[in-house]
């Protein structure tokens, strides 16, 4: 993008397109413009088809709640909110801190310039979007309980690749190898893991939130998310001043460990607040 931004800011300079003032800092924020824009006129298209299902009909309570205790449903939907919002600031915060602490990485340990990394992890997002798109065909195999399982199990997997004292000692000083390592912790975050498991949690928070007013929660969800984005990059920022990189990534790797280890443990109880 840096290098795409510097050869528009030489071809219009002189021109009647000066006045953008196209720089390698500013042409991402056109970029992004550009695709608001085209996204919006895609989604008032008279032609464009809402996949988003009709509206279920009401199903009749399996049995009454039991008198004297009238909040025992409110409780049951508080702790799936409380649940939904772990499982979200959990996974925004861990691509919160990638976005802090693996391009840096990259520039420090591996000598690659800025627009190099840049490219890699656009490469990466791109194949995240595929996975994006193809939702409604892994939907068809799998469940959202699956997907979170699956794409935070990715994650994991990313942050310990992350970690140079478990694979440093195996590979020596091989440049080659540590590119490498590099590269497939990127994929593996910001091309399948965060894309699937984040989307997939989405997906379940607002199932499991069934006829509650999904606007307010939902802006609840992601005002979380975030905040999280926020927060986890400070500590993330300061974990690495006082202590190391690889004491960041695994401060991660256990956290969504624990994390993945719950669901593991009660994906019955997952799959019961959606069913």
């Amino acid at each position: 993008m840096a290098h795409v931004g510097a050869h528009m800011r030489d071809a219009t300079q002189d021109g009647p397109w000066a006045f953008l003032r196209f720089s390698p800092l500013t042409f991402a924020s056109y970029a992004v413009l550009l695709g608001a824009v085209a996204a919006l006129l895609v989604l008032s298209s008279p032609s464009f088809y809402d996949f988003v299902p009709a509206e279920k009909a009401a199903r009749a309570p399996a049995a009454e709640e039991a008198p004297g205790s009238p909040g025992a449903e409110d409780r049951k939907h508080f702790r799936l909110v409380v649940v939904g919002l772990v499982l979200n600031i959990i996974t925004k915060g861990s691509i919160g801190c990638y976005e802090t602490l693996g391009v840096s990485y990259a520039e420090t340990n591996l000598q690659l310039s800025g627009p190099k990394t840049g490219m890699v992890v656009a490469g990466c997002g791109l194949l995240g979007v595929v996975f994006l798109l193809s939702f409604k065909a892994l939907g068809r195999l799998f469940d959202d309980v699956e997907l979170i399982l699956y794409g935070i199990g990715v994650m994991v997997l990313s942050c310990l690749l992350m970690i140079r004292g478990i694979w440093s000692p195996l590979i020596g000083n091989d440049d080659v190898d540590a590119h490498a390592i590099w590269l497939t912790a990127m994929i593996s975050m910001y091309g399948i893991g965060y894309p699937i498991g984040h989307t997939a949690v989405i997906g379940w928070f607002s199932k499991a939130m069934k006829n509650k007013p999904q606007g307010f929660l939902l802006g609840i969800f992601g005002s979380a998310g975030s905040l999280a984005r926020i927060v986890f990059p400070i500590v993330t920022g300061f974990v690495a001043t006082h202590f190391s990189a690889d004491a960041v990534f695994g401060v991660l790797a256990t956290l969504l460990g624990t994390t993945l280890a719950i669901l593991v443990v009660h994906r019955a109880a997952f799959r019961e607040a959606i069913a």
